[in-house]
């Protein structure tokens, strides 16, 4: 097959993840940190090879997003933030024991509208020690006032067993299904990537002799049911009997 290197300098997909995995262990190590920012890993890529991530990238696959790439990847770890295009990444193998975020003991983080951050990510900032900076609150306008917070049901930090496995899906479900939604199990298996890392190599791991929709289908907590071809989940309603 034909090279497709291109402009970019890499002549497949694996050798671009390869550098990105280098970049990160260099970085980590002067940081100290496992975490590398997307930020600071695009500019030292910037400085070494004179086009972004996100060229190289379009180089090797049209179309493709960083985040979702590295997430299907065993390889790395993807911690989110409050900002939809700004993450932190680690090398699987180089988390801290139990595959906690540990955050660069300078991390700062302003909330402007805090009826719309997710309680539980200032919860988990607040817990390794970053600093929240104050602002002034005004009250909303009527038409922005926000809604009572939805509780957020609370995650197991790893997944070492079935039993765990089981309460990490129940709660990513609570988090991600309304009254009037259910949720799709694509989306479900995003959502979980972002917290524990691909689900099937979870699965693997855990469960390896059934496939996640059949196991899915074991849980009592949850109801499967497939519409119009794609399978959906919602939370059974626990007041009837």
């Amino acid at each position: 097959m034909e090279s497709s290197s291109g402009s970019s300098g890499f002549s497949s997909l694996p050798q671009l993840l390869k550098e990105l995995a280098t970049l990160i262990a260099d970085v980590s190590n002067l940081q100290n940190n496992a975490w590398v920012k997307n930020t600071e890993l695009d500019n030292r890529f910037r400085v070494k090879h004179g086009i972004s991530i996100a060229t190289a990238l379009q180089a090797q696959v049209s179309g493709s997003d960083l985040r979702k790439l590295l997430c299907r990847s065993p390889r790395f770890r993807i911690y989110p933030t409050s900002d939809p295009q700004e993450f932190h990444i680690a090398l699987r193998d180089e988390t801290v024991p139990g595959g906690a975020f540990k955050p660069p003991k300078n991390i700062r983080y302003r909330i402007k509208r805090p009826w719309k951050v997710d309680g539980r990510l200032t919860r988990m900032l607040k817990a390794e020690g970053a600093q929240e900076i104050p602002t002034r609150w005004s009250r909303p306008s009527r038409r922005e006032r926000p809604k009572p917070p939805k509780e957020q049901p609370k995650l197991v930090p790893e997944i070492n067993s079935v039993a765990d496995l089981e309460l990490a899906l129940i709660g990513i479900t609570k988090i991600l299904v309304t009254p009037e939604n259910a949720v799709e199990v694509a989306t479900l298996c995003n959502k979980f990537c972002e917290y524990y890392g691909p689900i099937k190599s979870v699965m693997r791991q855990v469960y390896p002799d059934i496939k996640l929709i059949n196991y899915l289908q074991t849980i009592a907590a949850l109801d499967v049911r497939e519409i119009n071809g794609k399978w959906q989940i919602t939370i059974k309603n626990e007041s009837k009997d």
